[in-house]
């Protein structure tokens, strides 16, 4: 009733009796209870406006039990535990097998990964549409349409805007006839979002043309799987097999050169950054380029295979202003729509990813040569040498992860970097109660380098000198 009280009147102050016994009717036990939490302080000493009702609270049998869990909770502070190593290898296994994924979440947070992959707890999925759907949604139709036009030995270059859309038509009506899929087919709310990845995977698929037509490569894999024969030192040395399937593989050939391009389609808002490479938590996109590179040097072992680029390309369909003519809402929406990620700065490389580099490009931001593309829009230029000593950095990168994984490390130690943390939509939050107001807890800020800076440390760390 208080509290109602005093959301109807918002400028009333509550005054507290000094003596005596407070009425049970004056409060309920809830409001009590929440009224008595917010008068302690931040050295846990109740306001004295409220130690009447402490006292209360102490008299009545019925709140004793509640007490006891509140002067209990003041005293919890955080201690971090370790695992057995006998019970790290019951529940991960030996070797430890997975993704990419795995080991970035790891090195986000310790305990998140203990109950994902060690106690392998997880949501109860209700029948419905969720939004990690649309993103297997995206994949699954970029996947199958590319496999069956170029399993027929087609372009994408080569359709018409109406042959690309009577296409994706058939392929997103054999996904929708999934088991799986059938959500989709409820009611209008997950009709309006069929429609809408039907329209945002259209014009991701003519922007892909327009990439593709713009340089010299080809899709050849899609959904490309790796294991750990590619990465034999981190199996042998840190018991881990890595596994995983890289969206899309496309190549070109240079002379005697054969070149290699790695997209990683997104839904999100992903973007590369090296800061968060060197923290353990964007291994992904560099090491299945280096994955890729591996798999068509033991296919084409007389083949020289170099590394052009790795990129993430955004699934979108971004709103332009309609006062623009057709053809500056189409180099507008490219420009928006440009890939994100790393390219080697081979003049012979950048050409066939694009004719237009190394000037202006609709497809790739800026790449970053002397330092003087505008800040967020470059791309991370590296040279045959520098990919080499980043591909040796990550080995070492995720020997650390893995070692300190099948330690028994399972620590609550969430990271922080430009405001972001994995707790922001961590399902375990009931599971692991971090607060910082709490002892213990705390957590681990990452502090943002300069690419120049953490490339130093790159280069001296992979063992070689950036060329």
């Amino acid at each position: 009733m208080l509290e109602q009280i005093k959301r109807l009147f918002p400028k009333l102050s509550v005054g507290y009796p000094g003596r005596g016994r407070i009425p049970e009717s004056v409060f309920g036990e809830t409001d009590l209870k929440r009224l008595l939490l917010s008068g302690i302080g931040a050295d846990g000493r109740p306001d004295l406006n409220t130690v009447p009702l402490w006292k209360y609270v102490m008299e009545n049998g019925a709140l004793v039990p509640w007490f006891g869990q509140v002067a209990a909770a003041h005293d919890y502070h955080y201690v971090p535990e370790t695992l057995l190593a006998e019970e790290t290898g019951m529940l991960y296994g030996d070797p430890v097998s997975g993704g990419i994924t795995r080991l970035e979440g790891f090195a986000a947070c310790a305990y998140r990964h203990f109950l994902q992959y060690g106690l392998r707890l997880s949501e109860r999925r209700e029948y419905g549409f969720y939004a990690d759907d649309i993103g297997n949604l995206f994949h699954d139709t970029l996947d199958l349409f590319f496999r069956g036009l170029y399993g027929e030995g087609g372009r994408l270059p080569d359709l018409s805007e109406a042959d690309i859309g009577a296409r994706l038509e058939e392929t997103m009506d054999a996904l929708l006839e999934e088991e799986k899929n059938v959500y989709l087919k409820d009611d209008a709310q997950t009709d309006y979002y069929r429609r809408r990845m039907r329209r945002m995977t259209m014009r991701s698929l003519k922007t892909l043309s327009t990439h593709l037509e713009a340089g010299g490569f080809e899709p050849v894999y899609f959904e490309m799987p790796f294991d750990g024969v590619f990465f034999p030192d981190l199996s042998n040395a840190s018991h881990l097999r890595l596994n995983g399937r890289i969206d899309r593989v496309d190549v070109a050939h240079s002379g005697k050169d054969l070149l290699v391009k790695v997209i990683d389609y997104k839904s999100g808002s992903t973007k590369f950054d090296l800061n968060r490479v060197v923290s353990g938590e964007l291994l992904q996109l560099p090491m299945y380029l280096e994955a890729a590179v591996g798999s068509l040097a033991k296919e084409y072992p007389e083949t020289n295979v170099r590394p052009a680029g790795a990129f993430y390309y955004h699934i979108d369909d971004p709103l332009i202003p309609a006062e623009e003519s057709e053809e500056q809402i189409e180099r507008t929406r490219l420009k928006r729509m440009k890939v994100d990620g790393l390219i080697n700065d081979d003049p012979e490389i950048l050409s066939q990813l694009d004719e237009a580099l190394p000037g202006a490009s609709l497809i790739y931001p800026s790449p970053a040569f002397g330092g003087k593309a505008k800040k967020g829009e470059a791309l991370k230029v590296y040279g045959d040498q520098a990919f080499s000593a980043l591909f040796r950095y990550l080995h070492g990168k995720v020997k650390t992860l893995s070692g300190e994984m099948l330690s028994g490390n399972i620590e609550v130690n969430p990271s922080v970097f430009n405001s972001k943390t994995p707790c922001d939509y961590c399902p375990y939050a009931n599971v692991c109660r971090f607060d910082e107001k709490v002892p213990g807890f705390a957590y681990r800020k990452l502090e943002k380098q300069e690419d120049k800076d953490l490339w130093s440390m790159i280069m001296k760390e992979g063992g070689e000198s950036r060329e």
